[in-house]
């Protein structure tokens, strides 16, 4: 059965990044028998900055919105997290609608990205990564040692989940000519993308995953 994977955003508090840093190092002890009893198998979080990606397998839908409301989870953002994530900052949950992945002969990084999508665009660019975004990119996914790419989405918000040789290979995979004659033809009207912004990609801080 493929895992049910779902993403959550959050946001670090002014000034606290190395100390969330530490506290996601020692965080698993106290995270682990939620995430047992609800069925979430696998975690990374990526960080780039003060803004948080925690990406999430499971063996069933709901299993994460489960355990954020556990009273384990709930002490915990109560307590120790509670002066390490910004407060004004309302964490969102990002379902998978996409996912594409080749075995690896590498071992892997984990990176992400955060990316828009235009108001409106939002059928058209699910359309897009259902019928033909495997077609126009595995080729330069394999050409970049990208062995996994996730797509998830909420509203015009996604996130872009990927496990590849080294983490900035998902920048080379997006300046790839093939790739680039996508981006201005296929993505330009559906992703507000911005060519003179360079990418912020989100980097692999904490992993786990649960013994087969």
């Amino acid at each position: 059965m493929s895992a049910v994977c779902t993403a959550l955003t959050l946001r670090i508090a002014p000034g606290q990044e190395a100390a969330y840093r530490v506290w996601l190092a020692g965080s698993l002890p106290s995270l682990l028998p939620v995430y047992e009893r609800v069925g979430i198998t696998a975690k990374t979080v990526m960080i780039a900055g003060p803004r948080v990606i925690a990406h999430y397998e499971a063996t069933r839908e709901g299993a994460v919105e489960e355990a954020l409301a556990a009273p384990e989870s709930v002490a915990l953002l109560a307590g120790p997290l509670a002066g390490l994530l910004d407060q004004t900052f309302t964490p969102v949950v990002f379902p998978e609608v996409f996912a594409w992945q080749v075995p690896a002969t590498y071992p892997v990084e984990r990176a992400g990205l955060l990316l828009n999508i235009r108001p409106g665009a939002e059928e058209p660019y699910r359309n897009w990564l259902a019928n033909t975004a495997v077609g126009q990119l595995a080729d330069i996914w394999d050409r970049s040692e990208i062995a996994r790419h996730d797509v998830l989405i909420n509203g015009t918000n996604v996130v872009a989940f990927y496990e590849c040789a080294m983490r900035y290979n998902v920048l080379k995979a997006f300046r790839d000519p093939e790739a680039l004659v996508v981006l201005f033809s296929d993505l330009a009207p559906l992703l507000d993308l911005d060519p003179t912004m360079p990418m912020s990609l989100f980097e692999e801080a904490f992993h786990w995953h649960a013994a087969s």
